[in-house]
């Protein structure tokens, strides 16, 4: 233990009071004559020993309290090696984790944050010995220096550091951090992790989990220097999405924009736009109220096919940095569809969809197909087409479902229709394998026409398939003719998310959609034949059936379109060569590479990326990947001190929360010396000195003074 101010030690001499008055309380007393001296002969000599014990406890607490108080004025500091630093004049190695993500632009009456940060690690700098060493660690993009650099080099470093709309990688900034502390040859080290408190940073921050990174906690002195007294209010594009839907050439392709108000108040004169190779797509004015969110909907129209690509913009904020949102949709050139029948000799059956897609096939080159008999469908088959029609199948041989089960999990689509001779065991053990529900029984009987088991529950809008087969207004009800059913499969879609595109009157799904993997699986309860239903020849059967036909073909993985930052690229592509370039802004990257089963895979640490159009080419071939910040960066709310320190405790091993925003220059300066030497007790020797004067008084007040002559 050591003493900040050493100079307050001279007041151990006022020991020597209570040390004075106790031999002046023993001088004897004066001896004076009485009449008998019968009480003094009673006396018992263990009575007399009591009262000198009580004597000397009083003088120990008096000279204890006057000791501890004398102490606390010397500010008595807990030597470094026993709160994690090293002693005195050893060499400390310094981890600086500095926040600087886009937030801490923000600016209060000391500045912008980012500077009230940069300004407290120079003064650790200033504070230093020469022999220190030092970690500069951005939370954000990327390490300048990976390595411990000394002070004039660590100097430059804070000197070109700022915010940057890069990857935030919080979580794995302070586990190299506390590596560093850990691995150090120096005498010892900690890491201060310097920010705004902020909401986002502490989530990247939680579960930081010590045992798998091998670092004992409690050997890692930890400290949070908190700037800026307050968080302001922003306005950010929160998401821009194209909605599950068919994108083909000449159909239009809906473009879904969410702005979000961050901030405590209303924002107005705030415009969105959105543009799509190079032109407006329209114009949107924003007012939205504290916390609100809302979505503006743009409509383009692909003229030819390939990627459309672009940015939704908005105008009128502050902060600029998530005022840009980018977005890739790719329009395919034509889908090739397999339809899979049965040879029946037995029966002639009666096939309404070929004709459907025959009719598609002269007036548009959206969708192509092609008819194989089953006994013809093998994995090189599948792997030519986008999508599978399973249509009026007596069983699903075991020995294509697994064939079947990969073709839809890559990416692609199949639809399920069952013909009245179909095998319902076979069916099940097929989606019982992609856990895509089960059919349980059967309503009414084939081609009796008479008998209506159920119809067509009422056509709502809302599923691509559906949507815009009607030219109408917002506000006008689909009204047609529902078909009448004869016959059904009492079809149960399981506990696994599915959306039904049809159901009976009865509240019995028709047609359903499942996701499996990556691609889509449509069951029908129906087959495609009269004898099920009147559908196949009432008008709406034409047009639903093309496009459930396009829409099984036409899902496209959009993650493979969407990269968020602060995570590894990490997609696959359908490139033959595996010689990739990327170019994203101005950069030009040579990723990593490697042939997998479902394409080539691209991989790249991404920690340099900033938003904006990623271009990943390989020969003639490119993919468009939209880049754009993580939305939680647009939120610059803080916890409060004793969140920020409930959350720290739990996490690491903080020795202190170091809130610059309540403190002057000097009261920095002092925070700063003691948590490079040590920890302050002066604190547990007042409440010492005062725990001993409590015991003094009790034990006057107990044992009464007596004097004897």
């Amino acid at each position: 233990m050591s003493f900040l101010n050493p100079f307050f030690l001279f007041g151990l001499v006022a020991l020597a009071v209570p040390v004075i008055i106790h031999f002046i309380n023993l001088r004897k007393p004066q001896k004076l004559a009485f009449s008998t001296t019968a009480f003094f002969r009673e006396l018992q000599r263990s009575t007399i020993r009591r009262l000198k014990l009580k004597k000397w406890l009083l003088l120990a607490m008096r000279a204890l309290a006057v000791l501890l108080l004398a102490l606390a004025l010397a500010r008595p500091f807990v030597e470094p090696q026993l709160s994690g630093f090293n002693p005195r004049g050893g060499d400390i190695l310094y981890t600086l984790v500095i926040d600087n993500s886009p937030g801490m632009e923000q600016v209060d009456e000391n500045g912008p944050f980012y500077e009230q940060a940069r300004q407290f690690a120079e003064n650790i700098l200033d504070r230093a010995g020469s022999d220190d060493r030092f970690l500069i660690i951005p939370t954000h993009g990327e390490m300048e220096r990976s390595r411990p650099v000394s002070k004039n080099e660590a100097a430059s470093i804070l000197e070109d550091l700022e915010p940057v709309n890069k990857g935030n990688y919080t979580r794995d900034r302070l586990r190299f951090a506390a590596n560093a502390v850990n691995d150090s040859p120096l005498d010892g080290g900690a890491v201060y992790w310097i920010g705004d408190g902020s909401r986002t940073s502490v989530e990247k921050a939680k579960d930081f989990d010590w045992d798998a990174y091998e670092i004992d906690r409690r050997q890692i002195p930890f400290y949070y220097v908190n700037v800026g007294s307050e968080y302001s209010g922003n306005v950010g594009i929160s998401s821009v999405e194209s909605p599950n839907q068919i994108v083909s050439k000449g159909l239009p392709v809906s473009v879904e924009v969410e702005v979000t108000n961050y901030g405590a108040d209303p924002i107005v004169n705030h415009y969105v736009e959105l543009e799509a190779e190079g032109r407006s797509q329209g114009q949107y004015e924003v007012e939205l109220n504290p916390g609100q969110t809302r979505t503006y909907v743009f409509e383009i129209v692909p003229d030819q096919a390939g990627t459309i690509s672009g940015s939704a913009n908005l105008a009128g904020d502050q902060y600029r940095f998530d005022n840009t949102r980018y977005f890739s949709i790719q329009v395919p050139e034509s889908r090739n569809m397999l339809l899979v029948y049965e040879d029946r000799d037995d029966q002639q059956y009666d096939s309404y969809l070929t004709p459907v897609l025959e009719a598609a096939l002269e007036t548009s080159a959206q969708l192509s197909f092609e008819s194989v008999e089953l006994a013809d469908l093998d994995a090189a088959r599948l792997s030519e087409a986008d999508g599978v029609i399973l249509e009026g199948l007596t069983r699903i041989p075991e020995h294509l479902t697994g064939d079947l089960q990969s073709f839809v999990q890559d990416g692609n689509g199949m639809i399920v229709f069952p013909s009245e001779t179909s095998r319902m065991e076979d069916y099940n053990r097929f989606l019982d394998q992609v856990n895509a529900g089960q059919f349980v029984g059967l309503r009414g009987d084939y081609g009796r026409f008479e008998e209506e088991v159920a119809g067509f529950d009422r056509l709502v809008e809302g599923h691509p398939i559906l949507d815009e087969i009607f030219e109408q207004r917002e506000e006008d009800e689909i009204r047609i003719t529902t078909p009448r059913i004869f016959y059904h499969w009492v079809y149960d879609t399981g506990e696994r998310g599915s959306t039904t595109i049809f159901r009976t009157n009865l509240n019995e799904p028709l047609l359903t959609e499942h996701r499996i993997g990556n691609g889509r699986l449509i069951v029908s309860a129906m087959g495609a034949d009269p004898g099920w239903s009147n559908f196949p020849v009432n008008p709406l059967f034409a047009p639903v059936y093309y496009r459930t036909a396009l829409y099984a073909t036409a899902f496209e993985d959009r993650t493979d379109r969407m990269h968020t930052l602060g995570e590894q690229f990490d997609k696959t592509f359908g490139f033959d060569d595996s010689s990739v370039e990327i170019t994203l802004n101005d950069l030009q990257l040579r990723p990593e590479t490697e042939f997998t089963g479902s394409g080539l895979r691209v991989t790249d640490d991404a920690t340099d990326w900033k938003p904006g159009l990623a271009v990943v080419s390989s020969g003639d071939k490119e993919n468009v990947v939209a880049v754009n910040q993580h939305i939680s960066e647009s939120d610059f709310s803080t916890l409060d001190n004793t969140e920020l320190e409930e959350f720290l405790e739990a996490e690491f091993n903080l020795i202190k929360l170091i809130d610059t925003s309540a403190m002057s220059s000097s009261e920095i300066d002092t925070t700063l010396q003691a948590a490079g030497f040590g920890s302050e007790i002066w604190n547990w020797f007042i409440w010492l000195a005062i725990l001993f004067l409590i015991l003094e008084c009790v034990i006057s007040r107990l044992y009464r003074v007596e004097k004897s002559t």
